[in-house]
């Protein structure tokens, strides 16, 4: 250990260099991932574990090396830095252009990607910024290694060897029993997390992922291989008649009923809905809550023909391969990350789409705050709807909606209201009303994205559906924020069906179906027997009295909210702090 010690201090500038590589991307990636959406001193503080977290990890990679090559380990550092500068322009670049690191979804691409994708992709996003900042990054690390030249030290202190030997030694054996505890006892799918602290680590990491079935990318490999198999089975099972011919499911986020003025809110925060449900084009359903009150819970089920409780959904017949079956072409688009613990079955449902788009097809963290606005949707929608197509089409599209933190989630011409305009108690702080006052921001921004949709399908036989995942408590439960509580707030969302005057023409008996339909009580996770309904699908798992749309209808479900309580109880909370 003593050697080590000293062969770290001989060879301290090539040790701080590759840190200062990995330094800039670390601050580079938490600052769009977490400033402004934590606390300062959250913030700070995930900042500073991650540089500890990549320091303890450099040490040990150079350790290893150090214990397997000795003397020629000096070798392994040049290699080493040299790695690191082609991290960090190439982690860089990823940064700059689709706002994530290196991870699964990169090397997944990586290695699917041939020298002329390599050299097309490239060309459209290698512009003169890029070119001159990789110029002035060779320029300053050159100079780096001009003025840093390795020099013999003075002895170390042996007490100050030994304080360095008992601190190394006590942050390795925290480390590996954090992750052994994580991976074997807590069953964590995120348990080797911390090796995306360091460049290194995390390339090896995420190639690790792809091959690993234990871990997120694994299950979302697992569950495209079983829908495959399902579809296979179901070949000769599903009948079609007279179906809707432009069917679309629009997904939203966060979104309370109670806070779209279609419901009731005197904020004008839904117009363009308003006036669609004015001139017939929209029937809002005044009873529809979700089943849970996290987004993979949700949708585990209201994809699938499964229900509640079922946990091997996933083996169950999907939204998007019924439609195919039923003779359908199927896309799916979606402004949420493509794989993270939250999404990896959605993704999956995606990926069996003939079309399937994502805003930003890197993303694996749900919390960048600068995602793409919803907007960016609207050309994949544009393009699957336009022309004079002689097909059947069924559309999913999910939108990032009003997911926290709000503010970030429209374009500052969508900046409607602010804290003045929200009327709640007292003692509720300037801070908080404008909290709420962009989260109204959002649910005006998603009326505008959902009336462009509409649009689109204006001239066609077409029916849209919108529903939010679950809904959010903007501080009326308990003065809570969020929506991991059982709550009404949570609860209630807003369900609505848009029609075409085509589709009203042309499907009378339908739409008044619809409209008769529109106060019944109901909870999403039975979408998907509605949807048959509705593309006229005739398939052994469907249940008409799961169907909102049938006369069989069961009136007297009991709607228990997050498998915990029920929602006629929840249903006379009152609001705290409004």
């Amino acid at each position: 250990m003593t050697n080590f010690y000293l062969f770290l201090k001989r060879y301290l500038n090539f040790i701080i260099f590759i840190y200062l590589c990995n330094v800039i991307l670390l601050v580079w990636w938490n600052y769009i991932a977490y400033f402004g959406d934590l606390s300062l001193d959250r913030f700070y503080s995930k900042l500073l574990r991650g540089l500890f977290t990549s320091l303890f990890l450099e040490i040990a990679i150079i350790h290893i090396a150090y214990l397997l090559l000795r003397s020629k380990t000096k070798y392994f550092l040049w290699l080493f830095s040299i790695f690191s500068i082609i991290d960090l322009v190439v982690e860089g670049f990823l940064l700059y252009t689709h706002k994530t690191m290196f991870n699964a979804l990169v090397a997944d691409a990586l290695l699917q990607t041939d020298l002329l994708e390599s050299y097309e992709f490239l060309l459209t996003y290698l512009d003169y910024k890029i070119l001159l900042a990789v110029v002035c990054l060779c320029l300053i690390f050159s100079y780096f290694f001009k003025i840093f030249q390795a020099k013999e030290s003075k002895e170390l202190l042996h007490r100050k060897k030994k304080n360095f030997y008992a601190l190394y030694s006590i942050i390795a054996a925290v480390f590996i029993l954090d992750i052994f505890n994580k991976h074997y006892i807590k069953k964590d799918l995120e348990a080797f997390s911390r090796l995306r602290e360091h460049s290194l680590t995390r390339i090896v990491h995420s190639f690790a992922q792809l091959h690993n079935q234990q871990n997120l990318f694994g299950s979302y490999k697992e569950y495209l291989a079983n829908y495959e198999e399902i579809y296979k089975q179901y070949l000769d099972k599903v009948k079609t008649t007279n179906g809707v011919p432009n069917i679309v499911l629009i997904i939203g986020e966060s979104a309370q009923r109670n806070h779209l003025s279609l419901y009731g809110n005197a904020l004008e925060t839904t117009p363009k809905m308003q006036k669609l449900e004015e001139t017939g084009n929209l029937i809002k359903f005044s009873d529809v809550i979700a089943p849970y009150a996290q987004t993979r819970f949700v949708l585990d089920y209201l994809l699938n023909f499964a229900s509640i409780g079922e946990d091997k959904f996933y083996q169950r017949l999907n939204v998007v391969d019924l439609f195919k079956l039923g003779g359908y072409k199927t896309f799916y688009f979606s402004n949420q990350e493509l794989a993270s613990i939250n999404t990896r079955l959605i993704s999956a449902v995606a990926n069996r789409a003939d079309v399937t788009r994502f805003v930003d097809p890197y993303a694996n963290h749900d919390l960048l705050l600068n995602k793409a606005y919803d907007e960016g949707l609207l050309p994949f929608i544009i393009d699957a709807s336009g022309g004079g197509q002689k097909f059947s089409s069924f559309m999913i599209v999910h939108l990032m909606g009003s997911h926290f933190s709000y503010k970030y989630r429209y374009p500052q011409e969508f900046n409607h209201f602010n804290a003045d305009d929200i009327t709640m108690p007292p003692e509720v702080t300037k801070e908080m009303r404008q909290v709420v006052a962009e989260y109204e921001n959002s649910i005006f921004y998603t009326d505008s994205i959902l009336e462009r949709i509409f649009h689109a399908f204006k001239d066609k036989n077409a029916l849209i559906i919108y529903l939010s995942d679950h809904g959010e408590s903007l501080y009326e439960h308990n003065g809570f924020l969020g929506h991991f509580v059982t709550s009404r707030f949570v609860a209630e969302i807003p369900f609505f069906i848009m029609v075409t005057d085509t589709f009203k023409s042309e499907n009378p008996k339908l739409y008044n179906v619809i409209i008769k339909a529109k106060d019944k009580p109901y909870m999403t996770d039975d979408l998907i027997h509605t949807l048959s309904h509705l593309g006229g699908i005739e398939v052994e798992d469907y249940r008409k009295e799961k169907d909102i749309l049938s006369d069989d209808f069961d009136y007297h479900r009991k709607r228990i909210f997050k498998n915990e309580k029920d929602y006629e109880i929840l249903r006379s909370e009152k609001a705290k702090l409004q």
